[in-house]
């Protein structure tokens, strides 16, 4: 999580982490806010996985509370800026 977090600080976007999860185990989750609108991705099996966009941020919570019912080892770190699903891949 530093190394994204040194990553997307440099790129001038903001970085926090909503929810810390095990140190080495759990889903990364994340969350993506620019201009009013919301976008979720998700590590996947093959990569990450776009899951879910949209402008009402309280969707994305109650996704990640669902989530968290299968997986309460999971991340959520949030990022204000542009960042798409290539830009993720290409940081990890």
């Amino acid at each position: 999580m530093t190394s994204l977090k040194r990553i997307v600080e440099a790129r001038g976007d903001f970085f926090t982490i909503v929810k810390q999860g095990h140190p080495e185990a759990g889903v990364i989750h994340v969350i993506v806010g620019h201009r009013g609108a919301w976008t979720l991705i998700s590590e996947g099996a093959g990569g990450w996985v776009l899951r879910l966009e949209t402008t009402a941020r309280d969707e994305i919570d109650r996704t990640l509370e669902r989530e968290a019912r299968f997986d309460p080892d999971h991340w959520a770190i949030e990022i204000e800026g542009r960042l798409s699903l290539d830009d993720l891949a290409a940081m990890i």
